[in-house]
Parts: C-alpha cells; structure tokens; sequence
C-alpha cells in the first residue's frame, strides 16, 4: 500500500519465514515536510514504549541511505472503519470485543503517560481475516501520539474533526497547553457512538458543521437507537463529555 508519508511492503524473514509489514519512509520527503523528522522520531519512541496485545507491535528499525523502515507485525483483517461500514447490524458480542481491546490498550497506555490522539475507525485494524466479535483488534498510526509530560507537545492541535476531544481541537496553537489520556477516551466514545447508532454524533452537511459540531460538543442522546441499551447511553454521555475533568476516565 502506499500513504501520504511512506509506502507499506509485505515482507518475510528468510530464517523463520515469519511475514511482517514494513513502512518505509523517504528520508528527502520527510526532511521536506515541516516537522517530519521529529514526527517520524517521535512515532518510534512511543512505539518502543508500547507492548500490548491490542497495539500493533513495532518489531525491528533498519535504515538506509535514502529510508527508514519500520518492520511492524502484519494485520491482514483490514480497517475496523470498513468492516463497521459493511455490516448493517453489529451484535452485542462485537460491541463487547471491539471496546474491550480498545479500553484496554487505553488503559495500559494512560499508564506510560501516553495519548494516541488521532483515534478512529481508520486507525485500528483487525490482526485476523474472521467475524469481528473473534477478532484481536489492534491501535495502529502513533504518529500524532505524544508522551503526557513532556515540556512541550510536538503538535498542540491534531487529529481528525468529528473525532477530536474539545480541549484538543480547541487548542490554543501559539500556547503551551497540556492534556491527559482522556483526550482518546472521548475519541472511543465517539467510535462507540457511531457503531451503536450507524451515525456519527457530530452529522453534517459540511467540513465547517462537523467542526462546529465537534467543536461545541452538540451530541444527540435520544436516537432512537440508544433507546435498547440505557447502560451504554449512560457510558457514552461519560466519555464523551465536554469537560476532562469530569469525564471518564
């Protein structure tokens, strides 16, 4: 496959005849973008921090003259975005598996202080070709992650609207500002909205509507689907409220 910042191989090691997945990075297109390199430096160090059955595991770094290679395990069950967009009635048990691994792997990265902050469908893949609900699900794309505590994020604003936290989309570019791992647990609860309803929470017509939507934090609570399941409409108004500090954590 081929992405905005490097292209993906399929590889085997020749002693094992294990396959992995390798991204390669053109060192020339990332010294050309504004904080490339540091992007693709810190996407690494997160990365050798993180092991975790529902992370996807960084397994060797090689580099050449002209590249960075990441040599990542290989998921072959294919985005989570797709399989949700395909299937019309999602089942209890897959509601169960999909947030138990992503809760999980939030969890344990709350504890090293990390927050992925570009959460969505996209981001996560299936490790299995089989039925959601049998599937390991992994947080794949760590390169708008950031350590807590650092003095200074690399990126203040990121991630992706209608699934961004408020007080990271709201910001403030020019000021050193800091957040905690509650950022992503908002981001879950939107995933958690979308697979429950079939609709995003923040629905509109245009890039600007979504944003303000986001923005504001306006949810819909009283679609009519929610109405089955009281406990996860009561989850969902934890997660995704506007406030950090009073927000699930």
């Amino acid at each position: 496959g081929k992405g905005s910042f490097a292209r993906v191989y399929l590889i085997e090691n020749k002693k094992t005849k294990r396959t992995f997945a390798v991204k390669a990075f053109s060192k020339e297109y990332l010294l050309s973008q504004p904080k490339g390199r540091e992007s693709l430096m810190n996407e690494i160090e997160v990365m050798q921090k993180l092991k975790h059955p529902y992370i996807m595991n960084l397994e060797e770094i090689h580099e050449s003259r002209n590249s960075v290679y990441l040599v990542v395990e290989l998921l072959e069950g294919g985005e989570l975005l797709h399989y949700i967009s395909a299937k019309e009635n999602l089942t209890t048990l897959d509601y169960y598996q999909v947030m138990k691994c992503i809760l999980e792997a939030l969890a344990y990265m709350a504890d090293k202080r990390i927050m992925h902050r570009d959460l969505k469908p996209d981001n996560m893949i299936l490790k299995e070709r089989n039925r959601l609900n049998q599937c390991t699900l992994k947080i794949v794309d760590f390169g708008l992650s950031t350590f807590c505590d650092i003095p200074e994020y690399l990126f203040k604003r990121c991630g992706t609207p209608g699934y961004v936290a408020p007080e990271v989309i709201n910001a403030p570019s020019n000021v050193n500002i800091h957040y905690s791992p509650k950022c992503d647990v908002f981001s879950v609860g939107v995933i958690f909205y979308i697979m429950l309803t079939q609709r995003s929470p923040f629905d509109g017509q245009s890039f600007r509507e979504i944003l303000q939507k986001n923005n504001n934090c306006q949810i819909n609570y009283d679609h009519f689907r929610l109405q089955s399941y009281p406990a996860a409409r009561d989850l969902l108004m934890k997660m995704m409220d506007k406030n950090p500090d009073t927000r699930i954590s």
